[in-house]
């Protein structure tokens, strides 16, 4: 079948433009007019001889309506060689090209045949030539043509996402749904030209002459046999349902196979000429996500990868220095992993400033000293060290925890305590100012003198001196009025970026911060483009990333779907309007803040001057002043509402800078803001409230302390996990494991343990009352015409207080204790002790004291009714119901809980209306829905989350990332799970993550982000997508590992490990199974005890039985039968029947008729087939 002269070969992605596309569409679809192209790239699997499979969008219009088709092309570029056979002819590149087509004109029709019943099956004498009808759905071809004189295919079909092959053991047949896997993943890779003719029913003339003769093989049989060894192992992990694919394929001769073709289809597909020649199966083991130990990563390999990433960013020598840039950081991230390379790393490095400066400045330096970098590096550990050294000193002379709760000596040393640590901070901002002073000097003496007067200054904590030696450098570049242009702001990008180069040297910068494309594609809606985590370089003194949520440097932020472009070089008066209420609104209100807060660090300190005062003129405007008072202090409290609220046991994790660190500083920003003072420092501002008397004097004290308390804790937990490591636990460090774990190369240790939790109690006892100030300045208009801003101590150390922080922090005992000794306290307020009795009767629901907890919830009831009535509305009436709804929802009386949650929510409903979004009916409404969920009722179930749903995002916006939201996802993807969907179950978990890791960072290690990289893992098993699988669950596990350190008994772990184990059993690769399932056995073992009995114990127990029953080690698989029988029997009952019983039995008389032992394998047949027909 010619092709038509008007049709051209496509050899590259630029000829697939509208007009080709439109003449390959009008052969079936007549009268198309194709409007726009949109190339989505490159599909390597389905590299070919010389080719690719290119995957790309037509838009058009036929019959007066829009049409949008989503298709492949095969390239073929004769121009590019080939990859083992360079010098080979471009006669001998059609040769091959003639092979590939050979194999799947022959393949093919007897692959499909397979779907065809039995009857139809057999091949008619002198009918060889006619391939079988069938109705089994193939790709839409819309144009497959052969030029007869080169036989190279132009090829346009349907785009076909392959799930892989579907591959059984001989004599297996495969059903309907896997030969359409089949096929689809033919199609998609090689474009299979002849299917045309097979859709119309027509016969290929021509297949018996394509066969493939003893000449053809032999003439490529020394070019291609070394590949054929190292390919198939990796090739193999293609094939999860061909458990000894593997063995096979390195017992067989392919070449005598192929001659033979006697084998049936299937193992054709996997060992045609075009498997090794194409390289299909190099370019395939290269998309495969390849398991790993996360334990034991191979640092080496991604080492590899990361430089040879950063030899293609180098290549790219463009004008722009983010290239530059990006190979560096690339390079450093590759440094951080192996040593190995680190003398040609700084070598390829030094060339990228020779190459930075030369290529965007058009500076020609070749003097760039060798040490730089390492006397950069040098000047930051000195900084380090100075503050570790200086805090060993304020410890000894200032110690308030060595004191007694009771004892007035500890608020004084605390007092004392808190100015050291203030000139701790000082100082620290004067190391970092000058340290970057010099490095601006640098880059100047090297780019030449800058065209006008300018000045950096400093943004966030290096303004208000809260900075640490791991913190981010947030900065901007002001320029003189009048010099505006862009030759300026060409000279001042430049500038940037050859800082950032040398920023970037420190090696302190990860990866994600890059926001590379093809690693962390921030501005993808599919979260699977962002992808890459980097837990192993030291998070320290970098440029804030360039995600859009961040980039508060000079470059500012990218265009994204919704905002345009932020410089952040500007003229002083330009800097101020981010202040104008519009501008400020548009671009979220906390870049105007982070901008009304600077400090100088570089440059003219006059221009930093001039600046100041153009903000004096903003924050003096009376109006926006009290509107971004009261804004500030709502976003206060909601990203700090549910701080001390009830914690998970999971979550006896703090994140230092959002739970702890945040608060003081956005209420002191909400202070100053509210009081008119200009100051950027949190300390001078606490001075300046003192001396205005808008506080009083001892309201300052505990202000200083409180903020003292969280700055040091920041530092302390940079310092303890080597870099910007947020994690903190309140609790006793667990005592290492037995076993030593290789992972010092791999993880960092992450969390840092406070030695001492009364740091915490006292930080908690001035953070809830100021809490409660910031609140009531909110709700009464009086305190904004009143000198006096905080009308009450900020500082409780009431049994109440503590009691209810003890709780909180996990402390039950101390917890127990202040809130009894409360009650005694309270006398005769029942309100106060209705309060008490809710927080005793919560302390017994914790430790699973269920009648405790309905006591104290009852009696709280009948106090609150004494008090308000029992038929008037009140929320704390409505709060009684709903904790007695959560006490016999955990007695396991699902519809006694309903029945009470109803009646708090009939409650709520009449005080806030019928139809009102409320957080508290949010709650409510999700309990009802999770009582359903345990009933088994998940419709209802996900009726009344859905509900949730709705409520919450009316409440905080419908595109607001928050953690109730990201909650309710969960929720309802883990009911559609039990439902059977796994598809909807995805795509909530999906939104979940997402919205999470918005949240909580997207580089960060938190407990609900591993636990959704885990369940989303377990669905894609569930889909059969076991390489997604493996992608999620290596994630989750690698970031518990980095939660929880290298402490591997931990509840979360052990699921984790089974699953990667389940999976590797899935893949055929029973060895990595094997380690997985052995893992999570030692865990599960560790966690419930060496002699329990437990069902996850035993389902590690049948799976590693799987294993060696594979493996041909039917006594070991026995053994391990057997111990999984006897404590499934123990679990169950000895006589009860049991599908797992069920299974095991039949399991054992696999493994003993594998043995030869008929009368055991009989026996336990026999005792499995009675046990099903008693269940069945």
């Amino acid at each position: 079948m010619a092709t038509k002269a008007e049709i051209a070969i496509p050899q590259s992605a630029e000829d697939i433009a509208p007009f080709w596309v439109q003449s390959v569409l009008q052969k079936d679809l007549t009268g198309i007019t194709v409007t726009d192209v949109d190339v989505k790239g490159s599909i390597n699997q389905g590299e070919g001889f010389m080719s690719d499979i290119i995957a790309f969008d037509a838009v058009g219009i036929r019959n007066g309506t829009s049409q949008r088709y989503s298709l492949v092309a095969k390239l073929t570029d004769f121009k590019r060689p080939f990859t083992i056979l360079k010098e080979c002819p471009k006669d001998f590149h059609i040769k091959l090209e003639l092979t590939e087509v050979k194999f799947y004109s022959e393949a093919v029709p007897e692959l499909l045949s397979v779907a065809i019943p039995g009857t139809e099956r057999e091949s008619k004498p002198g009918k060889e030539d006619h391939p079988p009808t069938d109705s089994l759905f193939l790709p839409k071809c819309y144009f497959a043509a052969t030029d007869p004189n080169s036989m190279v295919s132009v090829r346009v079909m349907e785009n076909l996402k392959s799930q892989g092959f579907s591959i059984k053991p001989n004599r297996q047949p495969l059903s309907r749904a896997e030969m359409m896997l089949a096929a689809g993943a033919l199609a998609q890779l090689h474009g299979l030209s002849h299917l045309l003719e097979l859709r119309s029913g027509k016969p290929l003339p021509e297949k018996y002459d394509w066969i493939l003769s003893r000449s053809d093989i032999e003439g490529m049989r020394g070019t291609l046999s070394y590949q054929y060894q190292t390919a198939v192992k990796e090739f193999a992990t293609a094939f999860p349902d061909q458990a000894d694919l593997t063995a096979r394929l390195e017992k067989l001769d392919p070449y005598r196979e192929i001659l033979k073709l006697a084998e049936g289809p299937r193992l054709k597909v996997i060992c045609h000429v075009g498997s090794w020649v194409n390289n299909i199966m190099i370019k395939q083991a290269n998309v495969i996500f390849v398991p790993t130990d996360p334990n034991k990563p191979d640092r080496c390999k991604e080492a590899e990868c990361l430089c040879r990433l950063g030899d293609v960013r180098r290549g790219k020598r463009t004008r722009k220095g983010k290239k530059f840039t990006q190979a560096a950081a690339l390079y450093n991230t590759a440094m951080a992993r192996t040593d190995k390379i680190k003398d040609s790393v700084t070598k390829r490095l030094q060339e990228m400033e020779q190459w930075l400066l030369l290529y965007t400045a058009n500076v020609n330096s070749t003097s760039i000293p060798s040490d730089q970098a390492v006397r950069h590096k040098k000047r930051l550990e000195d900084s380090s060290s100075r503050a570790k050294s200086q805090l060993e000193v304020i410890d000894q002379q200032y110690n308030p925890y060595q004191c007694k709760q009771e004892d007035p000596k500890m608020t004084t040393v605390e007092a004392e305590r808190a100015e050291a640590i203030k000139a701790l901070f000082k100082s620290i901002a004067k190391d970092r100012q000058s340290f970057i002073q010099d490095l601006v000097d640098e880059c100047v003496g090297t780019l030449g003198p800058p065209p006008c007067k300018y000045a950096f200054i400093g943004l966030g904590s290096q303004a208000t001196e809260l900075v640490t030696p791991y913190s981010d450098l947030e900065f901007a570049i002001l320029i003189e009025e009048g010099k505006d242009n862009d030759a300026t702001r060409r000279y001042f990008i430049n500038l940037t970026h050859y800082l950032h180069l040398k920023v970037i040297n420190l090696g302190e910068t990860i990866l994600p911060a890059m926001a590379i494309p093809s690693l962390n594609d921030f501005q993808s809606e599919e979260p699977v483009k962002d992808w890459f985590f980097d837990y192993v370089t030291p998070r320290g003194f970098a440029f804030d990333g360039f995600m859009p949520w961040a980039s508060k440097t000079p470059f500012g932020r990218d265009k994204t779907k919704r905002k345009p472009s932020v410089s952040l070089i500007q003229t002083p008066a330009n800097m101020a309007t981010f202040q104008h209420l519009d501008i400020a609104v548009s671009e979220g209100y906390h870049l105007s803040d982070i901008l009304r807060r600077p400090v100088f660090l570089a440059g003219d300190e006059a221009l930093a001057s001039k600046y100041v005062e153009k903000l004096l003129d903003v924050i003096t405007d009376d109006r926006l002043s009290r509107f971004q008072s009261r804004l500030s202090c709502l976003e206060i409290i909601s990203e700090n509402r549910g701080q001390l609220s009830k914690y998970e046991p999971t979550g006896q994790l703090l994140n230092v800078k959002k739970d702890i660190y945040r608060f003081p500083s956005l209420a002191i920003e909400l202070l100053a803001l509210r009081c008119r003072i200009a100051l950027s420092s949190a300390w001078d501002v606490i001075e300046r409230l003192k001396e205005m008397e808008n506080i009083e004097e001892e309201n300052a004290k505990h202000l200083k302390v409180l903020t003292s308390i969280s700055a040091e804790l920041r530092l302390r937990t940079y310092m303890a996990n080597g870099g910007q490591r947020d994690s903190l636990s309140p609790l006793a460090e667990m005592k290492a494991q037995e076993e030593t774990q290789d992972v010092s190369d791999s993880i960092l240790r992450s969390v840092f343990y406070i030695p001492d939790t009364k740091v915490l109690l006292r930080y908690y006892c001035r953070a809830i009352p100021l809490k409660r100030c910031i609140a009531a300045m909110l709700q009464d208009p009086v305190h904004y015409k009143s000198s006096r801003v905080l009308k009450t101590s900020i500082f409780d150390t009431s049994n109440e207080c503590l009691g209810f922080i003890a709780k909180t922090l996990l402390l039950s005992n101390i917890s127990l204790r202040h809130l009894e000794a409360a009650l005694t306290d309270a006398g005769s307020d029942a309100i106060k002790r209705a309060e008490l009795f809710d927080g005793i009767g919560h302390h017994w629901l914790g430790h699973g004291d269920i009648s405790k907890a309905k006591f104290y919830f009852a009696q709280s009831l009948k106090l609150r009714q004494s008090i308000y009535g029992e038929t008037l509305p009140h929320f704390d009436i409505a709060k009684s119901f709903a904790n007695l709804g959560v006490s016999w929802s955990s007695f396991g009386d699902q519809s006694k809980a309903i029945s009470y949650y109803k009646r708090s929510l009939e409650i709520m409903k009449t005080i806030y209306g019928d139809s009102a979004a409320h957080p508290n009916i949010v709650k409510v409404l999700t309990s009802i829905g999770s009582s359903w969920m345990i009933l088994g009722d998940q419709k209802k179930a996900i009726s009344y989350f859905e509900k949730s749903l709705t409520m919450t995002k009316t409440i905080y916006g419908d595109n607001t990332a928050h953690r109730d939201i990201a909650s309710l996802f969960q929720t309802l993807g883990s009911s559609w799970r039990d439902l059977g969907d796994h598809v909807k179950t995805i795509s909530y978990h999906q939104q979940s993550l997402t919205m999470l890791k918005t949240i909580y960072g997207d580089n960060t290690a938190h407990p609900e982000i591993a636990y959704l990289l885990q369940i989303l893992g377990e669905s894609w098993m569930k889909l059969g997508d076991y390489r997604k699988t493996v992608s999620y669950i290596e994630q989750s596990l690698t970031m518990m590992t980095t939660i929880y350190g290298d402490k591997k008994a931990h509840p979360n772990i052990a699921p984790a490990l089974h699953s990667l184990g389940s999976c590797m059993i899935k893949l055929g690769d029973f060895k990595k199974a094997i380690v997985y399932l052995e893992q999570s056995l030692t865990v599960k073992k560790t966690i419930y005890g060496h002699n329990t009995t437990h069902p996850a114990i035993a389902a590690t127990l049948v799976n590693l039985g799987l294993c060696w029953s594979e493996l041909g080690d039917h006594m070991k698989a026995i053994s391990y039968y057997e111990q999984s029988l006897v404590m499934l029997k123990t679990v169950y009952g000895d006589s009860k029947a049991h599908s797992e019983i069920t299974m095991m039995l039949l399991n054992l008389g696999l493994s003993w008729n594998k043995l030869v032992d008929h009368t055991k394998s009989i026996s336990y047949f026999e005792q499995s087939l009675k046990m099903a027909k008693t269940i069945y």
